[in-house]
C-alpha cells in the first residue's frame, strides 16, 4: 500500500543496495556477527526476523558451529570478562543473567568456574565497594552508628549485585582494612534480594 510504513516489503535476505542475488542464512549472520560475538539464542532470533524458517536456521547454525562464528561456550568467557571488568557481579547473579541468554546449565557452569575464581571475584567485589564508598571517607571516626550505617550500605551495595556472603565479608575485610562479621541476617534484611525471583 502506498504510503505505508512498516516491514520492507523485499524479499527476505536481499541486499540492500543493487541487484546482487540475496544472501543465504549463513552470509545473514555473518554481517550480524561482524561486529561482535553473539549467543546462538541471539543469531536465530535475528535470523527469524529476516524470515528464514526453522530448518534454514537450524542448517545455518549447525555451519555458524563448524566455522567457529556461534560458540556460546567462548561468547560466555568474553561477555563474563567484560562483565567482571566493567560492570562486575556475583557468580551466582552471572549464571542467571547467562542462562537468559538461552545458554545451557552445563555450559554456565563450566564457564563460571574457569573464568571466575575466587580472588578474581574478592577482587571485584571489593572495586565495587570501594565505588560505593566514595563518601565513606566522611563518616566520623569512633560513631558507631555511623560506622555500622556505612557497612550495612557497602553490605547492600555488594549484595544486590549478586556476590554472595563470604565474598561480601572478604572484600569488606579488605576494603576497610579490618575484620568485618556481621550480626544476624536480621541485621541486614533490606539486603538480602531473592536472587532466584525473577
Amino acid at each position: 500500500m502506498p504510503g505505508r510504513r512498516g516491514r520492507s516489503s523485499r524479499p527476505r535476505g536481499e541486499r540492500e543496495r543493487g541487484g546482487s542475488p540475496p544472501l543465504s542464512p549463513v552470509e545473514t549472520a555473518i554481517r550480524y556477527l561482524a561486529p561482535r560475538r553473539r549467543f546462538e539464542r541471539q543469531v536465530r532470533a535475528h535470523l527469524r526476523k529476516q524470515g528464514f524458517g526453522g530448518a534454514e536456521i537450524d542448517e545455518a547454525i549447525a555451519r555458524l558451529g563448524e566455522l567457529g562464528y556461534v560458540d556460546d561456550a567462548e561468547t560466555c568467557r568474553a561477555w563474563v570478562r567484560d562483565r567482571m571488568r566493567f560492570a562486575p557481579r556475583g557468580r551466582h547473579l552471572i549464571g542467571r543473567e547467562l542462562r537468559r541468554q538461552g545458554v545451557s546449565d552445563a555450559v554456565v557452569e563450566s564457564v563460571v568456574a574457569e573464568v571466575l575464581d575466587r580472588e578474581g571475584e574478592v577482587e571485584a567485589a571489593r572495586a565495587v565497594a570501594r565505588k560505593a564508598d566514595r563518601g565513606g571517607k566522611d563518616v566520623p571516626s569512633g560513631d558507631p552508628a555511623a560506622e555500622s550505617a556505612r557497612r550495612r550500605r557497602l553490605w547492600g551495595a555488594l549484595a544486590r549485585r549478586g556476590f554472595d556472603p563470604e565474598i561480601c565479608r572478604e572484600a569488606l575485610r579488605r576494603h576497610l582494612d579490618e575484620e568485618f562479621v556481621p550480626g544476624d541476617a536480621g541485621e541486614f534484611p533490606e539486603v538480602a534480594p531473592d536472587l532466584d525471583g525473577e
